[in-house]
């Protein structure tokens, strides 16, 4: 990974959870995965926090989120690559890879 491309990815509150986790290339067109894309794995703008009140998880846009929520991302086959368009979300950068990792064509 660049050092820009770190930088970027610490300044937006990411990890380098998918470091051990290679991606699988997208099942409906076959675009190879490139994590260095910036529209390939982002955080989606979407907020989580278990509430212990109602003994769930509960998801917030940024207007409604608290400093301690965790963000989610979305793992995305970027049309301008040469993609479909498919998307899958998860509530880590690690949960997302594994979730597109688990797709079928089916």
């Amino acid at each position: 990974m660049s050092d820009d491309r770190a930088e970027t990815k610490a300044a937006c509150g990411e990890s380098s959870l998918t470091a051990g986790l290679e991606p699988l290339p997208c099942p409906f067109c076959g675009n190879k995965v490139d994590l260095e894309d910036y529209d390939t794995l982002y955080p989606s703008g979407v907020f989580w926090r278990d509430d212990k009140e109602l003994g769930m998880r509960t998801y917030h846009s940024r207007k409604n989120s608290l400093p301690s929520d965790k963000q989610c991302y979305a793992m995305h086959c970027p049309v301008p690559s040469g993609g479909c368009g498919a998307q899958v979300s998860g509530d880590s950068e690690a949960e997302a890879v594994a979730a597109w990792n688990r797709r079928s064509n089916a």
